[in-house]
């Protein structure tokens, strides 16, 4: 019988020492420095991107975030004027023809309460309306002549459609194309 031969000064196979076997085991990390240029350069590719796209996209958000938060707006108008009895409406604010600002107002025997802040027109966004004021009654109509009234808000290169339906005071809007 063999017996097999035991070399007490190595365990690692193959006859290596215990010290190469664990810096073979050893698993390499990113260095700090490493870590840092990826950043760096990230960094920097962001920087150009926002430079040449961030401007438009940036107005077109805030004009189609302002679409949103109106329709919003118009649709806590008319569930306050049902909830509350009591007529709403959103007064729109002009400069030189131009809506700048609109803000909610209940319309109480008391007289006038502003219910919310006033929203501000952001920058990039042109806000198109034929009326001041939408008032909405007790049931919640739109108490205003004809079938339907359109607010048109104006982006970089898109343009929102906020229809409102006077019968039943509901908002719809709509994104189309410059």
């Amino acid at each position: 019988m063999h017996t097999p031969i035991v070399n007490f000064e190595s365990d690692a196979p193959g006859g290596e020492s215990k010290n190469q076997a664990r810096c073979q085991d050893w698993r390499r990390a990113f260095s700090l420095f490493e870590l840092l240029a990826v950043l760096v350069i990230i960094g920097l590719v962001s920087g150009m991107a926002i430079t040449k796209f961030g401007h438009t996209a940036y107005q077109a958000g805030n004009a189609e975030g302002f679409a949103r938060r109106l329709s919003l707006d118009i649709s806590q108008a008319r569930r306050r004027a049902i909830a509350t009895g009591e007529d709403h409406y959103l007064q729109f604010y002009r400069t030189s023809g131009v809506v700048t600002s609109y803000a909610l107002f209940r319309d109480a025997a008391g007289g006038d309460y502003q219910v919310d802040d006033v929203i501000a027109v952001p920058d990039g966004a042109t806000v198109t309306t034929a009326s001041d004021t939408l008032t909405f009654d007790f049931a919640g109509a739109l108490a205003t002549a004809g079938t339907s009234s359109v607010l048109r808000i104006d982006g970089a290169k898109f343009y929102w459609n906020v229809t409102l339906f006077h019968a039943t005071g509901f908002a719809s809007v709509d994104k189309l194309p410059q």
